[in-house]
């Protein structure tokens, strides 16, 4: 028995689907705890979207594939066994194709209207890049899909390399930060802002309403 024999007699083997059905169980476990403890794109990043996850998936659909072929279940009086070979089959094959695929997203409609576009489930990077080529001023329009979570970093080694005419662009990863918003940071050798208070703005809407109503009872 050569080597490439020896190899898939282990793939095939009934204790390799059990350790394969036993790690993909605490896998799954594993991720569910993590999104519970953080959230989702956390899960994605260090389990259903990791390499050795996707490796895992991949041995145990050969597994299912190459264990029909060995019990020969390709046989009527095996046919339940070989239904349930097929259906993890098809599963793991209909997983593929919605990962690598599909798409998903959320389209809120309400009703009586319509929509053709719908908000992706995926983070974008986008950047527009202008330059000359041939004498014109050019756009170069670049996007990827990423996964950011506070506790990873999923930025393809923290770096994103593109191109313009032959001049390399790096656009390099920092940090992350989830519901960042824009604001005011004090400091001694900053600039003089205005800030106008949200109850001054409802009190002044306030008057001008009781005037408005003042005038309108005037009218009448």
């Amino acid at each position: 028995m050569n080597v490439a024999d020896r190899l898939l007699s282990i793939l095939f083997s009934n204790r390799t689907t059990a350790a394969l059905l036993i790690l993909f169980s605490l896998a799954m476990g594993i991720g569910t705890f993590i999104e519970s403890a953080h959230d989702t794109p956390t899960a994605k990043v260090m389990v259903y979207n990791a390499w050795w996850f996707e490796l895992m998936i991949i041995l145990l659909a050969a597994n299912f594939v190459g264990n029909i072929k060995k019990y020969r279940l390709l046989r009527l009086e095996k046919w339940p066994i070989l239904l349930l070979h097929i259906s993890w089959i098809l599963i793991i094959v209909g997983a593929g194709i919605t990962r690598y695929l599909g798409n998903e997203g959320i389209m809120p409609i309400r009703e009586g209207e319509f929509s053709d576009t719908y908000l992706s489930e995926k983070t974008y990077l986008s950047v527009s890049v202008i330059g000359e080529r041939n004498g014109k001023s050019v756009l170069k329009p670049l996007e990827s899909s990423y996964i950011f979570s506070e506790k990873t970093n999923n930025f393809k080694k923290s770096y994103w390399r593109h191109d313009f005419n032959g001049i390399p662009i790096n656009i390099e990863y920092v940090d992350y930060i989830k519901g960042a918003e824009e604001g005011l940071v004090e400091d001694a050798n900053g600039d003089n802002y205005l800030i106008l208070r949200l109850r001054v703005l409802f009190w002044l809407w306030l008057v001008k309403s009781k005037v408005q109503l003042r005038q309108i009872k005037n009218t009448i």
